[in-house]
């Protein structure tokens, strides 16, 4: 399977995000965050799923 369908096939339905709310210009932070800077996506990543738990 290839890289692309596989990342938004686990986006949906492992993660639950609804795509219709991801735009193009989100996915070019995420690909530019994850190859220059991964020790800066992995700090807010890990921020985000903090952030995300204490709303719940």
């Amino acid at each position: 399977m290839p890289k692309p369908v596989r990342e938004l096939l686990r986006g949906c339905t492992v993660e639950q995000i609804d795509i219709k709310s991801i735009k193009r210009e989100d996915w070019d932070v995420v690909e530019y965050l994850k190859a220059q800077e991964p020790e800066l996506f992995k700090s807010l990543k890990k921020s985000a799923r903090s952030h995300a738990k204490k709303a719940a």
